[in-house]
């Protein structure tokens, strides 16, 4: 199920949603899954029916499922967020108003509190709301899509320094790597050298017994003949 589940996000943040939703549908079919994902893997399902097919009534199907199998109410700030711009979408501004601030009293995290805090701006204005409720939700959206970008800003300086230290890793090995080949091959040499020394050495002492070994010959015929 987490197999699953997590390629499927891998394949939701490279806009592949065929296959992102492929994956999640497997979650919800795999009764090994762990049930903390299914919920999760319904909310994705639904994200997609909303945001890329534009099929409302379908995506509404699965965020029914998810509440139904979320236990934790707080966790459900994205799904009424979900909901909250589908009835956006088709002009039903009071009922997007209500998911608005459900969602907002769930406590989401920053990019759905932003999108939240951008969509309330825009149903104060249509809605006739008090222009101080207009500005409060426009500061609020403005405040946060700048902590967004700052948190961004944050991880691509995060990325550059961990790419630059891998980098330096990868240049450190290669040197290590060179190092160690340069120290093997003046050793493979050194013990060449050496076994051909040793070699030639042998060969000298056996030339030399040889030679030694004529003389005494030599020297025991002459004897031989004079005698």
């Amino acid at each position: 199920g987490y197999c699953d589940y997590y390629t499927g996000l891998i394949y939701l943040y490279e806009k592949q949603s065929k296959e992102s939703d492929d994956c999640f549908s497997s979650v919800i079919t795999n009764r090994y899954s762990a049930p903390s994902i299914v919920p999760r893997a319904y909310l994705h399902l639904a994200k997609s029916e909303c945001y890329i097919r534009e099929n409302y009534d379908l995506s509404m199907e699965y965020l029914d499922k998810e509440i139904s199998l979320e236990p934790n109410s707080n966790d459900l700030s994205a799904s009424y967020s979900v909901r909250a711009d589908m009835y956006m979408n088709r002009a039903f501004f009071g009922s997007s108003y209500i998911y608005t601030i459900r969602a907002l009293a769930c406590l989401p995290g920053l990019h759905t509190a932003c999108r939240n805090h951008f969509r309330m701006t825009l149903l104060s204005h249509r809605m006739g709301f008090p222009t101080d409720s207009v500005d409060y939700h426009l500061s609020r959206y403005t405040m946060l899509l700048d902590s967004i970008h700052k948190q961004r800003r944050l991880t691509e300086i995060n990325d550059i320094r961990i790419d630059h230290s891998i980098a330096l890793m990868e240049q450190e090995l290669r040197t290590e790597h060179t190092r160690w080949i340069f120290i093997i091959a003046i050793g493979v040499i050194l013990f060449i050298a050496i076994v051909i020394l040793l070699a030639i050495n042998i060969d000298r002492r056996r030339k030399s017994q040889y030679i030694s070994l004529m003389q005494k010959l030599r020297a025991n015929k002459l004897k031989l003949w004079e005698s």
